[in-house]
């Protein structure tokens, strides 16, 4: 609702778009209803209709599955809340149609509220700072405007406090009669994320209405007391008594004066009507700064007067505690205060305009700054940050000075209260040891690489005190590097250079610059699952580390999703809870018991997607009757057969080779007790009761977002009949040793590295049982499988490939040369080491294997030692290269040779279409996607053309043709002019290209601009360009960025996301830029929200997620943050604004 949604009017996915308007249109009764936009943060999703009527559109919000707690109470409550605050005062509120359950909602998409559309701007957004998405007040707004605003707000407080109630909860709705009263539980934020982070149920619903200000404040703290001693932390073993100890003293403290903070004129009521969440935040304004509305009442119940009578957490938008965090509590009060005096001036003249009498809420709220009342209330509700405010802000107003806040909770916690104390902390402290959500020492970790290969070591402390932490390290782990702050800077060019001097610091040794590549929760949980089945010991801080990261990924609810971001799937739910099992953690454990609920609550394994039905028939935790065939019979097929795996993308047949052979075998780790134990967790009923094979086709709603289609469901009818009955022994054993003879071949041509973590899994476990635990090439696999695991702040995980070596190497080098830092002295070192990193990841030979692509001169997408080519990292190869050594005159590691191998391989990659693959050429026709067995993945059958990997190769060989004129001159005019029709024939009638690797739009927008310009097409020169740049500033937000959320990907429309991303900026920026935009102002206030957003030290923090494949699976690029943002804020001074200079073009 308002601005946020506006730019987003594309249409929905037919699938989606069916689900959502029917829900609507019960309501409307009407069936021509249309999606005009979405809008996703992290808890909701809003989808604004329209009906052609003439009447107002509606807007249907729901709270997403696993991103909150008390999901249907919430809804509920709020809706009520809303009618009922529309109905008593003149507050202008959205007005509800209808509200449900998630029961009642057939999108899947939880509980949900219809209202009718309000357009506005947040006020939030003219409150906030220039260009800092989700950051504190504007010190510098101007007086007026602050006023009028602040005075707006005051209004709205007023209106709730003239309502009366004679007791605290929340409002319910009579079922018979519509009678609006007080009769539920006050669930509020407090409550909420309590149950969030740990099981408090017994708690939380123990009471329903309070009579008394008293007892529901001595129920908050008791609900602190008890999040206390059952939350687990995740600090390191044996650190952390200390810290408990604080936070006892702390509740107890907070209790020992909770009277004083409640008049005792008010114990009893009225009680107000307090909204928790009512903020500038959720209130929309007009073009004239007047309140249209106020659209979020989440957390609104009848509370003590001291709640509702303090003076608003909000105004300086951001949270006090989160403040006070950053800059300490006096400049936080410094800055706080005379915006609380401000505010309440602002009531004071309402109530004066208002003639209102006795007691005005001015003179409680100017009390509440005095007597601290303020901050205790607060306290009582941020259940999670009590500490931070009661220390802060309470203690020493409370008690006087202390020495020190340990000394305070040693002289103020009696004998009583300290027997109660010491087993709390050494029980809390004994968990810590016991593994539960322990950590280990991250100043033991160290970063072997040896040509980009990574390896993550644990060392014991005499070997870690021989070997220094790097500051890369230290970043990597979340650890302070130590790196200095830099001057601050004045301009793009020395945001980009502070940028580039922080990066630099991250270069490993042999010149690449690495990092995770994290977020599908099946890659993980193969290689755990994969090490157990083939008894391959796993380390123990392995096990400590992958237990934190798994708790650190947790949905709310208890369960996984696909990918770090997504909702609770029951593939995730189900192999991440093996994991744990496997891993050591109890089955009574908390982080057990809630992915129990959580997997139940969706149906159970048995409505796993069918790589999941693999992984739990490998563990004889599923029946193999209940998989679909999957017969090695299809490697025997003649070559020319059009379905023949050769011809599947190369993803997807590298997973199906081994899995194909596991099937035939019908391979199964054999019983022991974990496994027993597991049978009877996982299942609802006893495992021999269950009819496996009649699930053989059934996948869960949460997860099915790929049906099988009808040619698929009839080929598995025949294949069934085949294998039964007509199959010959003598065929299925040639399948079976030609399958096996394929496996051993990838594992050579790859080093035992495998393509990817799936696949590695598989392969392991197929030649543990062809070749045995104790053979050679078991040991190979062995000694491969750290390559894949990642160890960063949140734990250890498993990367999407052994790493993005190449890929961020090249565009580092890029950033590098097109901001013009490649000339300055200081970065000469860091950009050869690169160039030989370059030098000693190409790919010098082919292969003899018949399916792979010829691969000589070509560079992979991580490390040689992974052995496959790809497309666009090829050409990104080629680029680099020939920046450096022929643009900028560096080094020649790279002979002329190697350069035009690499063109020959470019060239052969080129589809009919005139588009480029990612690792081969198509080979297959669409119609194979018939044969998508995998259920949760899109276009995952055939190799595609993608628009960036056609517009890298174009990028590439025209910058080869300006240096290499006469090789292959006439091959690489028709490749280009190919190339380029391939392109525009690619773009969407809106001016934008669906981005099939990164998030999304902006991404690829970038790319087929940036290939466009080497063409002659610019803004000036195209409305094909000028289209592209259209759709761009339509989507910036008005904080100047760009913000794409990844369910772009997913939708395959343009999705706004909550806040401005600066990876997506800087996309967005350089797009316009290579463009040549005219109007550099919009391109201006990218680039000032990428350099608000920069640190310091000159890095910048870690945002949401970048990248994806196969449209429904989001990855991680963590670097893209560090030198996107280098590449546009440097080549704005450095190539556009002399551009546009040269060609007189400024606007």
């Amino acid at each position: 609702m308002g601005d946020a949604g506006k730019n987003n009017k594309s249409e929905w996915s037919s699938h989606a778009t069916q689900g959502v308007c029917d829900l609507a249109s019960k309501y409307r009764g009407r069936d021509d209803c249309q999606i005009i936009s979405i809008h996703h943060n992290a808890f909701t999703v809003s989808i604004r209709l329209h009906w052609e009527d003439g009447e107002k559109d509606w807007l249907l919000r729901c709270t997403l599955p696993g991103k909150s707690s008390l999901l249907d109470e919430k809804v509920e409550n709020e809706a009520i809340a809303m009618k009922f605050v529309a109905r008593h005062t003149p507050i202008p509120v959205p007005r509800v149609i209808a509200y449900g359950k998630s029961s009642t909602n057939p999108t899947g998409l939880g509980p949900f509220i219809i209202m009718t559309w309000v357009e506005g701007r947040k006020m939030s957004s003219i409150l906030r700072k220039d260009g800092c998405g989700g950051g504190e007040l504007d010190p510098h707004l101007d007086a007026a405007v602050l006023e009028a605003l602040y005075g707006q707000m005051a209004e709205i407080l007023l209106e709730l406090w003239k309502l009366d109630f004679d007791c605290i909860g929340s409002l319910g709705q009579a079922e018979m009669s519509g009678k609006v009263a007080v009769d539920r539980r006050p669930a509020g934020l407090g409550m909420s994320e309590v149950a969030r982070t740990c099981d408090l149920s017994d708690v939380v619903g123990r009471a329903r209405v309070y009579h008394s200000s008293a007892d529901y404040v001595y129920s908050l703290l008791e609900l602190q007391g008890t999040h206390l001693a059952r939350h687990h932390g995740r600090g390191v073993a044996g650190d952390n008594t200390t810290q408990y100890r604080q936070q006892y003293a702390c509740r107890h403290l907070m209790r020992a004066v909770a009277l004083n903070f409640i008049p005792e004129g008010d114990n009893y009521g009225p009680f107000k009507l307090f909204a928790e969440r009512l903020s500038p935040e959720h209130v929309l304004v007009d073009e004239s700064l007047q309140v249209a509305s106020v659209v979020n009442w989440e957390f609104c119940y009848a509370a003590p007067s001291a709640f509702a009578g303090s003076v608003p957490w909000w105004l300086l938008l951001r949270p006090p505690q989160k403040l006070i965090l950053q800059w300490g509590v006096e400049r936080f009060l410094n800055a706080y205060l005379p915006r609380a005096e401000l505010f309440v001036q602002m009531v004071e003249r309402t109530e004066r305009a208002r003639g209102m009498g006795q007691h005005p809420l001015s003179v409680r709220m100017r009390q509440s700054v005095l007597d601290k009342s303020v901050w205790f209330s607060l306290a009582c509700r941020t259940v999670t940050a009590v500490d931070v405010i009661y220390w802060n802000c309470l203690d020493e107003f409370c008690w006087g000075p202390r020495p020190s806040i340990m000394d305070r909770a040693h002289a103020f916690t009696d004998t009583g209260m300290h027997k109660a104390r010491d087993p709390l902390v050494r029980r809390k402290v004994d968990d810590d040891r016991a593994g539960i959500f322990r950590k280990t020492e991250p100043t033991r970790w160290r970063l072997d690489v040896n040509s980009g290969v990574h390896h993550w070591r644990y060392l014991n402390e005499a070997d870690a005190a021989h070997r220094p932490q790097s500051a890369a390290e230290k970043y990597f782990l979340g650890l302070p590097t130590g790196l200095p702050s830099l001057p601050n800077p004045q301009n793009f060019h020395e945001a980009a250079r502070n940028g580039f001097r922080f990066y630099q610091q991250l270069q490993l040794e042999d010149g690449h610059w690495g990092c995770g590549y994290g977020g599908p929760s099946f890659l993980l949980a193969g290689i755990i699952i994969s090490m157990y089945i083939t008894d391959t010991p796993i380390p123990e801080e392995w096990k400590i580390e992958i237990v934190r990261y798994l708790h650190t990924t947790v949905n709310a609810d208890g369960g996984w999703g696909l990918h770090s971001a997504g909702h609770s799937t029951v593939f995730a739910t189900t192999l991440y809870y093996v994991t744990i099992r496997i891993l050591g953690l109890e089955a009574s454990h908390p982080l057990a018991v809630k992915a129990r609920a959580r997997l139940q609550a969706l149906g159970g394994p048995t409505g796993i997607p069918q790589w999941g039905k693999v992984w739990l028939s490998l563990l004889n935790l599923y029946d193999w009757r209940g998989v679909n065939p999957i017969p090695p019979e299809f490697w025997l097929l003649p070559n020319w057969v059009p379905f023949h795996p050769w011809r599947w993308w190369i993803q997807c047949r590298v997973v199906y080779l081994p899995v194909s052979y596991l099937y035939s075998q019908k391979v199964q780790k054999p019983l022991n007790s974990l496994l027993a134990s597991l049978r009877q967790e996982l299942y609802a009923k006893p495992f021999e009761q269950i009819d496996f094979v009649s699930h053989r086709n059934y996948v869960a709603p949460s997860d099915l977002m790929k049906p099988a289609s009808i040619i698929l469901r009839t080929a598995n009818v025949f294949l069934r009949i085949w294998e039964r009955y007509f199959r010959p022994t003598w065929l299925a054993r040639w399948a079976t040793s030609h399958v096996c003879d394929l496996i051993q071949r990838e594992d050579e041509n790859t080093s035992y590295n495998c393509l990817a973590p799936v696949n590695k899994a598989f392969h392991m476990v197929s030649v543990w049982h062809s070749d045995g635990g104790d053979s050679v090439r078991m040991s190979r696999h062995r000694e491969k499988v750290s390559t894949y695991m990642w160890k960063d702040a949140d734990g250890l995980t498993c990367s999407g490939t052994n790493g993005i070596q190449l890929w961020d190497t090249a565009f580092s080098i890029q950033a590098a040369v097109e901001s013009g830092l490649v000339r300055e002295p200081e970065f000469q070192s860091a950009l050869e080491k690169a160039l030989d990193f370059l030098d000693i990841s190409q790919l010098r030979d082919n292969l003899a294997d018949p399916y792979r692509q010829p691969r000589k001169g070509g560079w992979p997408f991580s490390t040689v030692d992974n052995g496959y080519i790809v497309s666009d990292c090829s050409a990104e190869g080629l680029k680099s290269t020939l920046m450096l050594q022929e643009e900028c005159k560096f080094p020649k590691r790279i002979s002329n040779d190697r350069l035009q191998d690499c063109v020959d391989t470019l060239l052969l990659m080129q589809n009919p279409g005139g588009g480029f693959a990612s690792y081969e050429n198509t080979r297959a026709s669409e119609l194979l996607e018939h044969l998508n067995a995998s259920e949760v993945f899109d276009r995952i059958m055939v190799e595609y053309s993608y628009p960036e990997c056609t517009t890298a190769v174009v990028t590439a060989l025209a910058l080869f043709r300006r240096h290499f004129p006469t090789y292959r001159a006439n091959d690489i005019e028709k490749v280009l002019g190919r190339a380029t029709g391939y392109i525009e024939r690619a773009q969407r009638p809106d001016g934008s290209w669906y981005g099939s690797w990164g998030v999304c739009f902006t991404y690829a927008i970038m790319f087929a601009v940036q290939s466009l310009e080497l063409t002659g097409q610019t803004f000036q020169t195209s409305e094909r360009v000028r289209r592209s740049c259209k759709f761009l500033v339509e989507k910036q937000k008005a904080d100047g960025g760009w913000g794409e959320h990844y369910t772009s990907c997913e939708k395959e429309v343009y999705v706004q996301h909550e806040e401005s991303q600066v990876v997506n900026t800087a996309w967005a920026c350089l797009a316009l830029m290579y463009a040549r935009y005219p109007y550099k102002d919009v391109i201006e206030r990218g680039l000032k929200l990428i350099m608000s957003r920069q640190q310091e030290n000159g890095e910048w923090y870690q945002e949401d997620v970048e990248g994806v494949f196969n449209n429904t699976c989001m990855i991680g690029y963590p670097n893209y943050k560090l030198y996107f943002t280098v590449w546009a804020l440097g080549r704005y001074t450095n190539i556009y604004l002399p551009m546009l200079k040269g060609l007189d073009l400024a606007v």
